[in-house]
């Protein structure tokens, strides 16, 4: 077109489009319009974009080809179908004459009929392109037969969608045979010539109305809404009290990989506002984004703004300024890629063992402990052909199987900030004659956190300008949800370690709201890191020299490589700090037992006091703490709640007996109780206080009962008859608790090495480790490890058991580092060993969640606890030399 159609345009926007009628608008390129205006000698209004309304007829009727100003309108579409899931039209209309009623059939055959080889939402079926949306039960599609831009087809179909919604509450076939009339009047409304028109409901509902009354709303104003620069809002909105909110929501998207790589980590966030203001209020919006902060704040990518929002302003300065519609609307919607602060660390662990499968899954809340999560949905898949399930639930929420979903559904109403919880579960499967390879889909989760954002986005300020200049109140509320949080399963401990790294690495969470006024909204900062209970300690500040034989020469190991050993079943000592233990040179103190048993009577009196009941009531709490791995703060509150029952039952013994606390360089303390007797010679008595999961050990469910509860409470209830006979023996008798068996008997080395350097003159050790666990098919014994302890002191535990036991002995080979009795031995001390049964594999629970109290055998346990006490009392009251 030449410029005497521009200037024909120009003036006829002068002029008052009277006519009334669908308007069309152009937005032309400024230099166009600077070049038209300059002909009228019309000041500017607006200096980048100008809107020309009058109808399509008027502008057509000046000699404009409106085909040819596509590229400036952006979308010409030639009709608007709907469709029901059958293919039945049910809306059908016609915009221009370049397309036939007819190629409503062609959609439907080629598209609608054919949706499982459809796979793209636009089908150009020779010069002719449909572009469809689908919602519940209906096919929403738009035909062109000119090269228009999809992305604003499509725009438009949606907004067609939210019409629907927002007139009658849902946009389905049942809607839209009731309401037909009205969706034509609609499609006429917002679609003129195939060009989009004002889409904005609230002003589409003033003229636009489902009562048939007439409207209230004068024509005039109905044409300066439409046809004015803020279709979105009336300028005669009055209210008493002017208030606006704002909701930051985010979705958190998350996929790790089996290796523990993150795979994505993204956050798509919207900014919701409803606004209750009065008048044409002008608002200016802040946020800590990282061009408005000087490079220090939030990097958001992917900006999509509301339409009352002045992009020239934020593309010049980064401030939103608009003028806002009447109630609620999105303001914005924005995409954040880097420094994304997780709100949950979630350790997935399985492991598949022939016809069953074994889950652990840990989840560490990593905000505020002042903010808390809601409505949690872990969902964890299972294999099909899963039969039954055992789950507990260590910590927060209830789970349970569902079959149908092949998952198990874990759901946790409430979950604090910084707070762990844990399930364990174990899965059977049923047997198959032709093994089908299960798929591993990941574990996912849904939650709600209020008042946390994953991107650390914040408002820093939003201010309300209005002539009138009331005062106006305005609220902020920020709140996290899942996207598509998911996590593929790790399936062995290297992995597991790197991805507990990765875990651990998340920085600090960096901001959170209270609700409140913008104004006046409080911050808080929390340092998120792995929480105390499940961090390494000091001793893993280096690598560590480990000993697996006397045969095969020690070797400095990374923390992975031993956790490695461990999950292998190979037994060790960790020598490094105890590594004059182990020169071929040792020798220790060459002490005297006795020959024959001489103590009958006092040791009957004794045993006659003996009960169960002290099992279960230490047992319970003992075994509650989520686990006692030795380099953990469970492990050291586990060993101060044990120490402090000890220190109970001496104190109502009013007994000499001394009970001390033994520190070493990680968390856990080992406990002696010391009966002091006539002479420096000391009798040892012992067990290990600590547990371990043998795939997670620093923060897996590990109960620990019988590896080694059992030998912790079986030598104190031989401690608490001693005490309640008055037991003075002539040699001191010390009862052991050691920590760090699990780790390659830390604790039982630093004391015999204590006790070597100072020489002390140690007779001899007797160890329990493992005690409660009977295997009903097998002969109810007393195992003796019969390598790597003294021959004679094996020989007066056989004697003790046949005189005072109802139980035969049995001697059998543990292995190198197998428990504390390899450290006196190694020290150069006597020792002996007693285990449950003569198989050392016997308890297949052990290192595990299914270590529990409902595996042991308190009768069984009985016989030890004579044990214990039979040795105190022939070996403590032996002659000394």
């Amino acid at each position: 077109t030449d410029n005497d159609n521009y200037l024909s345009a120009a003036q006829t926007v002068q002029k008052s489009c009277s006519a009334g009628g669908p308007n069309l608008q152009f937005k032309y390129k400024a230099k166009i319009i600077l070049k038209a205006i300059s002909w009228l000698g019309i000041k500017p209004v607006i200096s980048d974009t100008i809107s020309f309304a009058c109808p399509v007829s008027e502008i057509e009727s000046l000699g404009i080809n409106i085909s040819d100003l596509t590229g400036l309108v952006g979308v010409m579409l030639s009709a608007v179908f709907i469709y029901n899931q059958k293919g039945e039209v049910l809306i059908s209309r016609l915009y221009r004459h370049d397309v036939k009623r007819s190629v409503a059939d062609v959609f439907r055959v080629h598209v609608i009929a054919s949706v499982g080889a459809v796979r793209s939402p636009v089908t150009t079926l020779g010069s002719t392109t449909f572009f469809h949306i689908r919602y519940d039960n209906l096919w929403i599609c738009a035909v062109a037969r000119h090269n228009v831009n999809a992305a604003l087809v499509f725009e438009f179909l949606y907004r067609v969608l939210g019409l629907g919604v927002s007139y009658f509450g849902r946009f389905d076939e049942s809607a839209v045979k009731s309401n037909f009339v009205l969706v034509y009047e609609l499609l006429d409304e917002v679609l003129d010539f195939g060009y989009p028109q004002n889409m904005e409901v609230d002003t589409l509902k003033l003229y636009v109305t489902t009562e048939s009354v007439r409207s209230r709303v004068e024509a005039p104003q109905i044409t300066m809404q439409a046809t004015g620069a803020t279709t979105w809002r009336r300028q005669d909105i009055s209210y008493k009290k002017n208030e606006a909110f704002v909701d930051v929501i985010e979705a958190v998207n998350l996929l790790v990989s089996a290796k523990g790589t993150v795979l994505r980590s993204d956050v798509q966030g919207q900014i919701v506002m409803r606004s209750f203001l009065s008048g044409m209020p002008e608002c200016k919006f802040g946020l800590n984004d990282k061009l408005q902060m000087d490079h220090a704040g939030v990097d958001i990518a992917d900006c999509q703004f509301h339409q009352c929002v002045r992009l020239g302003k934020f593309d010049v300065d980064r401030t939103i300024s608009f003028i806002p519609p009447d109630g609620e609307f999105e303001l914005m919607r924005y995409r954040a890629a880097d420094n994304i602060n997780l709100p949950f660390k979630v350790l997935p662990v399985v492991r598949e063992r022939g016809r069953t499968v074994e889950y652990e899954v840990l989840i560490k809340a990593n905000f505020s402990a002042k903010l808390c999560a809601t409505n949690m949905v872990v969902t964890v898949p299972t294999p099909p052909s899963a039969t039954t399930c055992r789950i507990k639930v260590s910590g927060a929420g209830k789970a349970k199987y569902d079959p149908e979903g092949n998952a198990l559904v874990w759901r946790i109403s409430r979950l604090q900030g910084l707070q762990e919880t844990s399930l364990t579960a174990v899965v059977d499967l049923a047997p198959m004659a032709k093994p089908v390879v299960w798929s591993r889909p990941p574990i996912s989760l849904d939650f709600q956190v209020l008042m946390f954002t994953a991107s650390g986005l914040l408002v820093r300020f939003l201010k309300v300008f209005e002539k009138s200049n009331y005062h106006s109140v305005k609220w902020v509320r920020y709140m996290t949800k899942a996207g598509s949080y998911q996590l593929r399963y790790i399936f062995n401990m290297r992995v597991a370690l790197v991805a507990l790294a990765l875990v651990a690495a998340v920085g600090a969470v960096q901001h959170a709201f209270a609700p409140g006024p913008v104004g006046h909204v409080s911050e808080s900062h929390n340092d998120v890191r792995m929480s105390a209970e499940f961090q390494p300690g000091s001793l893993y500040d280096s690598r560590r020299l480990i000993k697996v034989s006397e045969h095969v020469r020690a070797r400095w190991m990374s923390l992975d490589a031993i956790l490695v050993l461990r999950q292998a079943g190979v037994r060790f000592m960790d020598i490094t700090d105890a590594q004059d233990l182990h020169d071929l040179s040792v020798s220790g103190y060459e002490s005297t037992l006795p020959l024959e048993l001489s103590q009958g009577d006092a040791v009957n009196k004794t045993l006659a006091l003996l009960s169960t009941d002290l099992y279960g009531l230490v047992l319970e709490p003992f075994t509650a703490f989520h686990n006692r791995y030795y380099d953990s703060e469970n492990g050291r509150k586990s060993s101060k709640w044990l120490q402090e029952q000890i220190e109970e039952m001496v104190a109502m013994a009013k007994a000499n007996v001394t009970v001390t606390s033994v520190e070493h360089r990680f968390k856990q303390p080992s406990v002696v109780a010391r009966i002091h007797g006539q002479s420096d010679e000391i009798v040892v008595v012992s067990a290990h206080q600590d547990s371990v999961n043998m795939w997670l050990p620093w923060f897996g469910r590990a109960s620990g009962a019988d590896d080694d509860g059992s030998g912790t409470v079986t030598i104190l209830e031989a401690l608490r008859v001693l005490l309640e006979s008055s037991f003075a023996p002539r040699r001191t008798v010390e009862l052991h608790w050691y920590a760090g068996e699990e780790g390659g008997l830390l604790g039982s080395q630093a004391i015999a090495k204590q006790y070597k350097d100072e020489g002390r003159k140690v007779v001899a050790n007797l160890h329990f480790d493992m005690t409660g666990f009977w295997k009903r098919t097998e002969p109810e014994v007393i195992g003796l490890v019969a390598d790597r302890t003294d021959p004679e002191t094996r020989d007066l535990v056989k004697k003790l058991a046949r005189a005072y036991t109802r139980l035969e002995t049995r001697e059998f080979e543990c292995g190198y580092g197998c428990s504390d009795h390899a450290s006196w031995n190694q020290a150069g001390f006597r020792s002996a060993m007693a285990f449950e049964s003569d198989q050392l594999e016997a308890n297949t629970h052990i290192h595990s969640p299914e270590d529990t109290v409902a595996t042991l055998d308190f009768n069984h346990m009985l016989e030890f606890s004579k044990l214990a006490v039979a040795f105190a009392y022939e070996v403590g009251n032996a002659k000394t030399s």
